[in-house]
């Protein structure tokens, strides 16, 4: 299902890039990695979903970030906000990303199932997993 997708992950720790990489693909996911926005602004990479952490942008989720990637990528490309600390969920969602996932918790093994929904169905527009 998740096969032959691309991922944009924007995140400034290695660490947590590398943990965030492993378990996009271990679901089939193909990973874009990248440190900040800057990087990655007006490339051509045509990512299926943008995933971005909270502090790769100045410590927060606000519209004028999710706003460049949506020019940047188009205002169609789904956008995932992902952080450590469960508070960010609210602050991403007030900006208008499409949904959060909790790192590390929702990138490790015993998450496949709940990664593969969430992607799947932010990819497809709320399109019913499986």
């Amino acid at each position: 299902m998740l096969n032959g997708k691309k991922v944009l992950v924007i995140d400034d720790t290695p660490d947590d890039q590398e943990i965030v990489k492993r378990g996009l693909e271990k679901v089939g996911i193909e990973v874009i990695l990248h440190h900040c926005l800057i990087c990655v602004y007006g490339f051509l990479m045509n990512p299926d979903v943008i995933l971005s952490d909270t502090k790769t942008h100045l410590n927060k989720p606000n519209p004028e970030y999710v706003g460049l990637l949506r020019e940047a990528y188009g205002d169609s490309i789904p956008i995932i906000g992902m952080s450590a600390v469960e508070e960010s969920r609210e602050r991403w969602a007030a900006v208008g990303v499409d949904q959060f996932l909790l790192k590390p918790t929702d990138f490790l093994r015993k998450r496949e199932e709940t990664l593969k929904q969430v992607i799947y169905e932010t990819i497809n527009r709320s399109k019913p997993y499986k």
